[in-house]
């Protein structure tokens, strides 16, 4: 369950009657609801595609090891036409592409619980001679999601992406305030470059602030002070010219 309080949850196990609905946000599925119903749950269609796909292939049941190997075409993977991992390849290409953390191990195996708790994926527990482990099956509501343009799959927002977007926050954040300080007006700044923190004009601006950095760290003020003086050269001749 990753919408019903934790708190909540294990007072009930113990029969006790919580006097509450959710905590402070202490537990992981509160702090989820406290950032609102849309990122507690999305259309990830796009992101699950690649598993459904490498299930689907590879045919039968697979266990976790054998899927992880065969989705990100390592070591002892399960052998596919090329035409089979190229449309594995591009899937997760356009999942990466739309979601950060998507492509992870992690994210694989979180996802893989989630679908089959949805009923996406069979799970079924196999006991060996030395332990027991889970296989896995594509089942036949699944099927609608292999197709090049799949119907929405609204499902809850596995914890890896949530990570990966807050770490990716911080990181344009970091880079926002990094070119603010260093004088840049980030409002000329394309919208595109600033939401993925890359660019022409962004890493421009930061290639010539870590020159400068370097310059003065090392002690060549002089070089520094030289290069902001041409700066400022360049930019009076621009708006003179603009103006023109």
């Amino acid at each position: 369950d990753r919408e019903t309080c934790r708190r909540v949850l294990i007072m009930r196990h113990f029969e006790e009657k919580p006097p509450f609905t959710r905590c402070d946000a202490s537990c992981d599925n509160c702090a989820r609801s406290a950032l609102g119903q849309d990122v507690l749950r999305r259309n990830f269609a796009i992101e699950a595609r690649p598993i459904f796909l490498t299930l689907k292939f590879a045919g039968g049941s697979m266990t976790m090891t054998k899927f992880l190997r065969t989705i990100t075409n390592s070591k002892e993977s399960e052998p596919l036409a090329p035409w089979q991992r190229e449309a594995i390849n591009a899937a997760l290409l356009a999942a990466k592409n739309h979601t950060s953390g998507s492509t992870s191990t992690e994210f694989f195996k979180e996802m893989m619980d989630i679908l089959s708790q949805m009923g996406y994926v069979s799970e079924r527990i196999v006991k060996g001679g030395y332990s027991t482990y889970s296989v896995y099956a594509l089942t036949s509501d699944a099927q609608q999601f292999c197709t090049q343009s799949p119907p929405a799959l609204i499902l809850p927002t596995p914890e890896t992406v949530m990570n990966a977007e807050r770490e990716l926050k911080d990181k344009l954040d970091a880079i926002k305030k990094k070119l603010f300080d260093g004088g840049v007006d980030t409002s000329q700044i394309p919208a595109h470059e600033l939401e993925r923190g890359s660019g022409e004009i962004i890493d421009a601006e930061l290639e010539w602030m870590n020159k400068l950095a370097y310059y003065r760290s090392t002690g060549n003020e002089r070089r520094a002070d030289a290069l902001l003086a041409l700066l400022r050269k360049i930019e009076s001749w621009r708006d003179e010219r603009a103006v023109a």
